[in-house]
């Protein structure tokens, strides 16, 4: 499983990573940004609990996105210790450039399965993801 799962992973984040290669961003990337548009700032810990990954690789992937000016990291104002990460105009500005790309890279990868699978394919992967919360 743990094969055929990689496999089908990076043929799908290759679709993805040439759709948001003209604006010089990765899927990942992508779903960082995506993650920030919201209308209050997430903090590194609440990131790494959405993607399950550490906070580390987490701050490791957003220093790209904010020395272009995408996003910001800052301090909680209540607690130093908390880091809150917003999108910028910029980063607002560049995920909408996004979209028709996302859209079209979506429709390609969901074309290969079967309609009446997609939603049974989309609850496995969900149910793999949460149960190792």
């Amino acid at each position: 499983m743990c094969l055929r799962v990689q496999r089908a992973s990076r043929v799908v984040g290759r679709m993805f990573d040439d759709a948001f290669r003209p604006l010089d961003l990765n899927n990942f990337q992508f779903s960082l940004l995506t993650l920030l548009n919201r209308p209050i700032s997430p903090t590194i810990g609440g990131l790494a609990a959405d993607l399950s990954m550490d906070r580390t690789t987490i701050t490791a992937n957003l220093k790209p996105l904010e020395r272009r000016g995408l996003l910001t990291v800052r301090q909680d104002s209540k607690d130093a210790r908390i880091k809150l990460v917003a999108l910028t105009a910029a980063g607002r500005t560049l995920l909408a450039e996004c979209m028709s790309r996302w859209q079209a890279a979506n429709a390609s990868a969901r074309a290969i399965l079967d309609k009446r699978n997609l939603k049974s394919f989309y609850s496995d992967l969900d149910h793999i993801a949460e149960s190792s919360s």
